[in-house]
């Protein structure tokens, strides 16, 4: 247990840390050292006493910001001192008792940790211990995962969340611990957290796709029975609530299905005559910006080569109603892509109504 100094003491050290570096001394490792024991020292301080204690804490979290995001040598030294005194799962843990502006540093000061590896010159004496410590203390990123649940919290544990998917060992981490179906799960809660859980699924997914589309693929049926359960199948809420989820998932899923990265993914979705269904019936939809984000997804089964043969027939079978659905009947896409203007989805729905046409019976 770290003893708790008094809060003029712990000033008084804090105060010498910031005018040394702001006179670019230098920091050695005992200094550093004894930066980390006065933020341990804060950090209780704040929990236990309150609002007097705190801006001792701000303070000491700058100072420590400052050196993280310095290149030279004491970066390190202070990297090495955070983990070994357990900071950051600290940190986390005194979340909830802390004000805003000691939340918000430590928001930098995970920002700053997971940032250590940008530099590719950098990134083994750096960004792979960090790494390290997240693997070991399996406890961070479920404590971030709780925080994202609760309106009040989530503000700060929702950008500490995205700042681990700058690692593409982190983000192979967070799928294999279920991250991406707790978030699922999350974006269907109130609009605060739903918002947040479907910004940090995106960067989930997409900031190394390569390792996301691995996982997908691995886990295809389960990940994909999820995203629709949770998602896409939603039953209309009086507060409209159905509709963002269902917007903002469609949206995710073209972001996935249309990008090479996740090709092999997207030739095992359009081979699916269940998804296509799901999609149909979503370009039925009553609101006009769900039929054409629904049909950003179907088109990819149309454009499909060597479909299934049940996917082939159910295209076929349903050919002349679904060109009347894209351009003949009211509120048709065709109608709402001149309205818009947009010349890309008018030349997507003409090739989909074409090949659609095509299909022998």
């Amino acid at each position: 247990m770290v003893s708790v100094a008094s809060s003029e003491f712990a000033l008084e050290h804090i105060s010498w840390h910031v005018a040394a570096y702001s006179c670019k001394k230098s920091t050695g490792r005992c200094q550093i050292e004894e930066l980390c024991h006065d933020l341990a020292a804060c950090l209780q301080k704040a929990r236990l006493d309150g609002n007097e204690a705190r801006p001792d804490l701000t303070r000491c979290l700058k100072v420590t910001i400052s050196l993280l995001e310095d290149v030279e040598e004491q970066a390190s030294i202070l990297l090495a001192a955070v983990l070994q005194a357990d900071l950051p799962a600290r940190l986390l843990t005194g979340l909830d008792d802390l004000d805003f502006e000691a939340r918000k540093e430590i928001c930098r000061f995970f920002d700053a940790l997971l940032s250590l590896g940008s530099r590719p010159d950098r990134r083994n004496s750096l960004l792979l211990p960090v790494v390290e410590y997240v693997k070991r203390t399996p406890s961070l990123p479920e404590m971030l995962l709780k925080g994202c649940a609760r309106p009040e919290a989530v503000l700060h544990c929702g950008p500490i969340l995205r700042a681990l998917t700058q690692s593409p060992e982190l983000v192979s981490l967070l799928l294999e611990c279920g991250t991406a179906t707790e978030l699922m799960r999350l974006a269907t809660h109130g609009l605060e957290v739903a918002c947040d859980a479907f910004e940090s699924l995106k960067h989930l997914l997409l900031s190394h796709k390569k390792i996301s589309a691995a996982f997908i693929a691995a886990h295809f049926k389960s990940f994909f029975d999820a995203y629709h359960t949770q998602l896409l199948c939603t039953e209309e809420s009086i507060d409209d609530s159905a509709y963002m989820i269902q917007r903002q998932a469609l949206g995710l899923l073209g972001s996935i299905l249309l990008d090479g990265a996740f090709a092999k993914v997207m030739q095992r979705y359009a081979s699916s005559d269940d998804f296509l269904k799901i999609h149909m019936n979503l370009m039925l939809h009553q609101s006009k910006r769900i039929k054409v984000d629904a049909f950003h997804v179907f088109k990819i089964f149309v454009a499909q080569p060597d479909k299934p043969e049940r996917v082939y027939k159910i295209l076929c079978r349903n050919r002349r109603g679904l060109v009347n659905l894209l351009t003949k009947n009211a509120s048709n896409l065709s109608q709402l892509a001149r309205e818009a203007d947009d010349e890309t989805l008018m030349g997507d729905l003409a090739g989909v109504c074409e090949l659609l046409a095509s299909m022998a019976g």
